[in-house]
């Protein structure tokens, strides 16, 4: 009884017949691969018709997102920009390699927005600091987008990116403000919730991308300047 209970124990061993050292299996890349603002996102695959919008319009995976300086130390909120249009993380899920019934109707939508928008703004919030219900999260971002917008205007900009002075200058790209404390930024004064992302955008915002004339097609960012 001893003896067999030691055999079900031992390691399972190779047969005789296979080599001692096996080399690791390596899976043939996928054709198509979508290409974001960082090169290849080989964990995340996209349908064919979002490939072929993405070259057409020139709209990106949401992995370039890139935090603007100038926040304070403890801030709910968390600004980040890229200057190329992206897709919404919360689309994310519309986008994969089996084509979802909404992809059709979200790629038109963007299309339009590429049209109509030089500056993407998008505000989400998280729950992963304070636990919040989908209720205050969903609040939150209401609160922190209609702030954001405000904070643009006494910054210069209107809600699409360009100057409220008529001048050429506009910011092109994308906005995402990420509510770290959906809890806080609810309980915050709304006054103050829009002095702080104001103070964080006469910081960052002179950093940002701008272009002199938004009619040129030439200055629409490029895929390698996207990548870069």
């Amino acid at each position: 009884m001893f003896r067999s209970t030691l055999r079900r124990l031992r390691p399972p061993q190779l047969a005789d017949n296979l080599p001692a050292h096996l080399t690791n299996l390596q899976l043939p890349a996928r054709a198509g691969a979508e290409v974001g603002l960082t090169g290849n996102q080989p964990h995340f695959m996209v349908c064919d018709k979002v490939i072929k919008f993405r070259k057409q319009h020139k709209v990106f995976l949401p992995f370039g997102l890139r935090t603007v300086p100038g926040h304070p130390l403890k801030c709910p909120v968390r600004v980040t920009f890229t200057s190329a249009h992206v897709f919404s993380f919360y689309h994310i899920k519309y986008l994969g390699p089996c084509e979802h019934a909404l992809t059709q109707m979200l790629l038109d939508e963007y299309a339009e927005k590429k049209r109509a928008r030089s500056l993407w703004v998008y505000a989400q919030a998280a729950s992963v600091t304070d636990g919040s219900k989908a209720v205050v999260r969903v609040t939150s971002e209401r609160i922190v987008k209609t702030a954001t917008l405000k904070a643009l205007n006494a910054a210069g900009y209107d809600s699409t990116g360009y100057r409220l002075d008529g001048t050429g200058n506009l910011l092109y790209g994308t906005m995402r403000v990420l509510v770290l404390e959906p809890k806080a930024a609810v309980n915050m004064k709304f006054e103050t919730l829009v002095e702080l992302l104001l103070s964080v955008f006469r910081k960052g915002v002179p950093g940002l991308r701008v272009f002199q004339h938004p009619e040129d097609e030439s200055l629409t960012p490029s895929e390698s300047e996207s990548a870069a």
